[in-house]
Formats: C-alpha cells, structure tokens, sequence
C-alpha cells in the first residue's frame, strides 16, 4: 500500500490564506494512481493563522466546499481513498471534521474531532474559533482496541 501524507505550507499571516489554499489544491494535483491512500492536514480550508470566529467561519464559507469536491475527484482520478479534514457545519456552528473518501468519490465516514483545542473550545470574546465542540463533552464507549471510524448511517467501517 502506498500512502501519501499531504503537507502543504501555513501561514501565521491571514494575508496568506488564499495562495495558502491554492498551494493546497496545487498539491492535489500532483497525486496520481499510484497512490492507495492520500491524507491531507487539519484545517485543509484553514491554511492560515484565520483570527477569531468571523475568520475562521469565513474561511470554511470560502473554501470548504471546494475542498470536499477536490478531494473527491482526486479520489477518483487516483482511484484512492481520501482523507481530509475540513470544517463541517452543523445547527450549532463549525465541527473540526475528518471526511473519509472512498475511491469513487463518496463520503463514507466522518470523524468529530475527540478532544477539541483550546483555540476551538474559547469563544469569540475570548480569542477562539468557537466552533460546535458539544458533542465531545458525551461519553463514547471505546470499542476493541481502537476506536472505529463509522459510515453517516452508523455503521463501523
């Protein structure tokens, strides 16, 4: 199996985001079939220092949903599974999201983020992103050894 682990270049300077993102994409472009799996970093339509709720929001806006479909045309054209992780967007804000992507290009799972970062957990007023992290507050069996990805149904896959 060959695996390629995606790490593009981030940026402390908001200014950056979008030739950040665009180098992100470029990098896409370079995977090809020879690759089984390809994972990409946290925050793929954050790949800069975004200040505060309003700019991390803005930033999942701008490029998440381009993000998603590049990943999976990428996972078709490679004939590859795909992992990203990208903002979801839920009733109660912004979830830091690992999307599992099969080779045809469907989403097969996706992965809540267990134990949410400061950055994620503060509010606004308090210099974070305040993103949707109630759900890490509820227990979650362990299941076997490791915990198991589930399909959007609930299934373990």
């Amino acid at each position: 199996m060959k695996v390629c682990v995606i790490q593009p270049h981030y940026s402390f300077d908001p200014n950056n985001l979008d030739s950040c993102f665009k180098g992100l994409l470029e990098l896409l472009d370079k995977c090809d079939s020879t690759m089984d799996l390809i994972v990409l970093p946290e925050y793929g339509d954050a790949p800069a220092d975004v200040k505060g709720k309003k700019g991390f929001y803005d930033a999942v806006d701008a490029y998440g949903e381009i993000l998603l479909n590049k990943a999976k045309e990428t996972a078709v054209r490679c004939d590859a599974n795909l992992f990203v992780n990208c903002g979801f967007k839920t009733e109660k804000g912004v979830r830091n999201t690992t999307h599992a992507i099969d080779r045809k290009g469907n989403i097969v799972g996706r992965y809540f983020k267990a134990h949410p970062a400061p950055s994620e957990v503060k509010t606004d007023e308090q210099g974070g992103h305040e993103l949707d992290v109630e759900y890490s507050y509820e227990l979650v069996e362990p299941e076997g050894r490791h915990r198991r990805c589930r399909d959007l149904d609930g299934r373990r896959i």
